[in-house]
Formats: C-alpha cells, sequence, structure tokens
C-alpha cells in the first residue's frame, strides 16, 4: 500500500542485447544529472553518453568550481537547487524538468562505453519494458582484484509519475507509478569510478553521507537499513569500534528490511573489521555462519581462503580455495562483490606455495594468467626503467605501474615486491613475491625476502619456516639461509 492506494503491479524479465548495431532512430531521451563540483569528472561522463540524450537535464547544488561552465558547453540546461541533504529530492527536481519520452540519469563519475551505449540503445528501441536496469560496476580501491555490482534502474519512461525515494542511496519507487509496469533487468554496464577518485576526496563525500544517515536514524532509530550504511561509512572513516557496533546489529536481525546483497556486505564488512581489531575467533566465527547462509556465493570461499592465508594457515586457505572452484563462476550478473578472473588460482598457487608444493603453486599461477583480463606486458627495458625508479624511491609510480600488469612476468613480480616491502604493504607484498618464486627462477634472497614478509604479515612463523626449507635443498650450504631457518625453529610460534 501506499497513501492508502494498492501498490503499481510490476512485471519484471531479464532481457540482453548485443551491442552489435546501435539503432539511428530514437525516441527522444532526457539524461537526467545532479551534480556539486564535478569540474574533474562531469566532461568525461557526458562524452561516454555521445548523442543518447536529446536534452541533457543538470541540476547543479551549489559548485564553486568550473562545473556548471563545464556542462553548459555541451549543451546543459542548469539549474540551481539549494542542498537540503536528500539526494531524492534533487534528482526529482532533475526528472521535472525532463520533457523527453524517456529519462535516463548518470552520475558525473559514470562512464558508459561505446558497445554498452550501444546495448542501450537496443534497449530504448526494443519495446520490451519501461523501466530498464543496468548493471552499475565499481572497481575497488583497496583491492585491485575486486569489483562490486549493483542494479540500477536508470531508464525509464517519462510521465508515468515515477519518482526517488531515501536520502541516501536513493531508489526508483516502482510503486508510485501511475500504471502496471515491466522492469527489466540488462546486460547493460556502467562503470562508476567514484572509489577511486581519491581517498581523501571518497572520505569526503562519506561525511557527508554519514550526516545523512544520521537524521534518518533521528527519525527511525530502529531501521536495519540506516544502521547498515552506518556501519560502512563508520568502517570507510576508520570509526572501527561504532562500525562494529552498527553491522552487529544488522547482521542479528537476519536480514531483515534490507537486501540479501546488503546483508552480504555486512558480514563481509564486519568479518572484515573484527580481524582488524585482532579479533580473530569473533571473525572466524561470523566467517563459518555467512559461508551457511551464503553458500552459493564463489565470492566468499575466495575470501575465506584469503583469510586463513592472512592468519598462516595455508591448509585451511587451500580447503576453502578448492571449495571455491566447485561453485559456479562469479559474473556481473551477481549483485555483489566479484573477483577479477585468475584470482581463485592466484590465492589457491599462494597456498599450495606455502605448503611447500611448488609444481602445484606453478600450475596454478599459470592458470591464472590464462584467464587474467591484463594481457599487455612490461618490456624488458620499461622494468629496467622502473628498477631505476624504485631505486630513486619513488616507490609509488612502481606500483602503479606494475600492480595490474605484472602477470606471468616474474621480474616484474620481483620489482613488486620490493616496491610493496618498501611500503610495508605485507600482504601485497607476499602475493607478489610468491608468484615470483614460484614461477621465475628466484635466488636466495627472493626466498628471504618472501620469509621475512610473511612474518610480517602474519606474526607467525610456519609457512616462512616451509618457504625456506625449500630455499636450504635449492641452495644448499648457504649460510645465511640455514641460519635464519634455524632462528626461525628456534623461536617458532
Amino acid at each position: 500500500m501506499m497513501n492508502g492506494k494498492p501498490a503499481t503491479p510490476v512485471s519484471r524479465i531479464t532481457l540482453e542485447f548485443d551491442g552489435a548495431a546501435a539503432p539511428d532512430n530514437l525516441p527522444p531521451v532526457s539524461l537526467c544529472m545532479i551534480v556539486k563540483n564535478e569540474e574533474d569528472t562531469l566532461a568525461d561522463c557526458l562524452r561516454s553518453v555521445g548523442d543518447f540524450p536529446a536534452e541533457i537535464i543538470v541540476v547543479d547544488t551549489g559548485s564553486t568550481d568550473r562545473t556548471v561552465e563545464i556542462a553548459e558547453s555541451f549543451g546543459a540546461k542548469v539549474s540551481r537547487f539549494d542542498w537540503i541533504d536528500d539526494f531524492a529530492a534533487a534528482r526529482n527536481a532533475a526528472i521535472r524538468r525532463a520533457t523527453g519520452e524517456w529519462v535516463f540519469w548518470m552520475d558525473a563519475d559514470d562512464r558508459i562505453s561505446p558497445q554498452n551505449l550501444a546495448r542501450l540503445k537496443q534497449a530504448l528501441v526494443s519495446g520490451k519494458a519501461d523501466v530498464y536496469s543496468a548493471r552499475i560496476v565499481s572497481p575497488n580501491a583497496q583491492h585491485r582484484q575486486s569489483r562490486s555490482v549493483a542494479h540500477h534502474l536508470r531508464l525509464f519512461r517519462n510521465g508515468l509519475g515515477l519518482t526517488f525515494i531515501y536520502p541516501l542511496h536513493e531508489d526508483l519507487n516502482l510503486a508510485a507509478a501511475s500504471r502496471p509496469l515491466t522492469v527489466a533487468y540488462t546486460n547493460i554496464e556502467i562503470e562508476h569510478v567514484g572509489y577511486v577518485l581519491g581517498d581523501d576526496l571518497f572520505k569526503q563525500k562519506t561525511r557527508r553521507n554519514l550526516r545523512i544517515i544520521r537524521k534518518c536514524l533521528a527519525e527511525d532509530p530502529h531501521s536495519v537499513r540506516w544502521h547498515h550504511h552506518l556501519g560502512m561509512s563508520l568502517a570507510i572513516l576508520g570509526e572501527q569500534k561504532p562500525a562494529i557496533s552498527a553491522l552487529e546489529f544488522v547482521v542479528a536481525q537476519g536480514g531483515r528490511g534490507i537486501s540479501e546483497v546488503e546483508f552480504y556486505y555486512a558480514h563481509l564488512w564486519l568479518i572484515s573489521l573484527y580481524s582488524k581489531t585482532h579479533r580473530f575467533d569473533a571473525a572466524e566465527s561470523l566467517l563459518r555462519q555467512a559461508m551457511k547462509r551464503f553458500s552459493r556465493r564463489q565470492h566468499l570461499f575466495i575470501a575465506a581462503g584469503m583469510f586463513y592465508l592472512d592468519r598462516d594457515d595455508p591448509e585451511n586457505a587451500r580447503h576453502w580455495l578448492e571449495q571455491a572452484q566447485q561453485l559456479p563462476a562469479e559474473s556481473l550478473d551477481v549483485q555483489g562483490q566479484t573477483w577479477l578472473p585468475g584470482t581463485l588460482d592466484d590465492y589457491l598457487g599462494q597456498a599450495y606455495l606455502l605448503l611447500g608444493d611448488v609444481s602445484r603453486a606453478r600450475a596454478q599461477y599459470r592458470r591464472a594468467d590464462g584467464v587474467s583480463v591484463v594481457k599487455e606486458s612490461i618490456t624488458p627495458g620499461e622494468l629496467h626503467k622502473l628498477e631505476l625508479t624504485l631505486a630513486r624511491g619513488n616507490v609509488s609510480a612502481v606500483v602503479e605501474r606494475l600492480a595490474s600488469r605484472a602477470n606471468g612476468q616474474p621480474f616484474a613480480h620481483n620489482l613488486l615486491a620490493q616496491a610493496y616491502h618498501r611500503r610495508q604493504e605485507w600482504s601485497k607484498a607476499v602475493a607478489a613475491q610468491a608468484r615470483a618464486v614460484a614461477t621465475g627462477t628466484p635466488t636466495a634472497d627472493d626466498w628471504r625476502r618472501l620469509a621475512a614478509a610473511l612474518i610480517l604479515k602474519t606474526g607467525k612463523t610456519g609457512s616462512a619456516a616451509r618457504v625456506l626449507e625449500i630455499a636450504a635443498r635449492q641452495f644448499f650450504g648457504d649460510v645465511a639461509l640455514t641460519d635464519l631457518l634455524t632462528f626461525i625453529r628456534q623461536n617458532a610460534d
């Protein structure tokens, strides 16, 4: 019921478009946007939509930079809106100005590729639905191998009374439609780059969101939805204790009032927070509960493998990663988090190596390279330049260049590991160094660096001792290796 009236009936279908040939004749579309200080992102967004919109409606909520100027240079109709801590209100102000037969909405940090733009045009003329959903794919700034995927209702017929609800993480209110609707969930993908535009900007936006969330909780203090967003925002800002309290409340409610994806996120973030605050027993207990609740999510079983690698427990890591191999490979039609191709093989290779099985590790790493989306390699000349760059102390430049392009190149992984060592990012140092020693021709120093990173990462010595035993056999008579191994055994956990 809505305002005493029955909710509008909604039929849901799934459609796929090939994007091979975009139609020429399109009904008029109004692109509706809300913006504030987006001079660094807006032009790329508007360029990506090309000729799709017949008009561009931009509602500016208080820009002090060149945002309005840039919007007007693309022919946008710009109007001002006094910000009232309500995204739905601002977005509704934009769609009220739309004159097209259809409304399509984007944020300034969204991008659509040519193929997906063609799919969008195909959807528009298909006549199959009144509302079309797109997959919003967001790279993860903290973990390069992870992506989040959400379905947003982005394209809809104008004049049906559809409006947005919720002051934050707003959504289209289908119940407000003036007639029954058909909603199509499609393979149209939009890239959202807002999470990788810089930590300072991301936290600034999170603090703004937190203000809105607290207002919503003041009105509805038992809302699971707003506790969920509260916990996520506090975690991003490093306020771990209150974040844990908020997410514990969400998990205790059993998913009531939020989507299955949000409930899954609450588990992931709470497990991570328990680990960061050294509550490892609580983290492991919740992880085991989550694997029962979300038993078909391959993403979770890979995360479990990573959890046990961080705990210097490669045997449990191997077990759960091999279990993940038996689950359906996740793709971008699954809402929530998804790993890039090759991630499972990468971590399973690490587990095999730390268990002393170099041949299986090597095979697993080669499999990871075979399915990786990154095919571009580093030339010897470029690698030499990066060695000099690292020697000069420009660690960030080396990481930026190699982090996503070192696949299948032991020397590149070795250099990347050295860069991570300097940044004291021990998990990443272990991952890169393990690949280097398993797939290349490692020196005794390479093995020593791997052992050191393992101890610094986990605070434990089991895996470090095992890799040094491999090295000691390979470099028989190396006194430094033997002494280090003896020291570790004498000071074993």
